[in-house]
């Protein structure tokens, strides 16, 4: 298959979940294990050892970036000089599109209708 476990790791399972199990009749240590496949391990390894970081291609398709809040500093050039002190605000980033200008959308059945853009 050629894809590598980048990380295994142990979650305790919720109290409610367990209780819905042995109603159930299932028995198990309330406990899940998470499994992370990464890509071809050969390749990752071939890069390590080149000091290479991995480098997307250029984009193909545009995409909507779906509406987000994003903590951002008033003052950027002072940000290092401030240190704690500097006091971030939150902002919120509305939906956009993503992508190259000259790049198609890619194909989806997902139905969006931006905010502000409805028909009068």
């Amino acid at each position: 298959m050629g894809k590598t476990i980048t990380r295994t790791t142990l979650h305790k399972r919720k109290p409610t979940d367990q209780c819905k199990d042995r109603r159930r009749g299932i028995s198990d240590e309330g406990h899940v294990r998470l499994v992370t496949i990464g890509g071809n391990g050969a390749s990752q390894a071939r890069r390590a050892a080149a000091g290479q970081a991995y480098k997307r291609g250029p984009w193909q398709f545009r995409t909507w970036r779906r509406e987000h809040d994003r903590m951002q500093c008033p003052n950027p050039r002072r940000h290092a000089e401030l240190g704690d002190a500097c006091v971030h605000q939150e902002i919120t980033i509305l939906e956009h599109p993503m992508g190259p200008e000259d790049a198609p959308f890619r194909p989806s059945n997902t139905v969006r209708q931006l905010k502000g853009s409805e028909s009068e």
